[in-house]
């Protein structure tokens, strides 16, 4: 079961949207000269270790990019972040497991896992 370990933090999630940004405050754009390709991606197999180190100044995020293109990023992320923007982006998060609290605007919410954040 450890490697539902990743999962356990607040949230696991995935993030995307149009010029989406990836962590920073306000949060940065990246771009990538990759086209995008049909793939399978098994997040169960993920393992705590795929995660890597946590990011500098986010918290105890620990993220894992699983695809950048122009119009967005999808990552699998466990930990807790500080309050942040992403300007110029939408952001949506999907709760794998885990639960915690997540600002939506001024207000602070409970999420669990099943929660679609948007």
């Amino acid at each position: 079961m450890r490697r539902y370990f990743y999962l356990a933090a607040l949230p696991a999630t995935f993030v995307a949207g149009m010029f989406a940004a990836h962590l920073g405050t306000p949060a940065q754009a990246q771009t990538s000269n990759v086209p995008l390709t049909a793939q399978i991606i098994d997040l169960a197999a993920l393992t705590d270790a795929d995660l890597g180190a946590q990011i500098p100044n986010m918290g105890t995020l620990r993220s894992k990019g699983l695809v950048v293109t122009p119009s967005g990023t999808i990552a699998v992320q466990t930990g807790n972040v500080p309050k942040h923007t992403h300007q110029g982006s939408d952001e949506i998060q999907y709760v794998i497991s885990g639960s915690g609290t997540f600002w939506l605007g001024d207000e602070q919410r409970q999420i669990h896992p099943g929660d679609l954040i948007i």
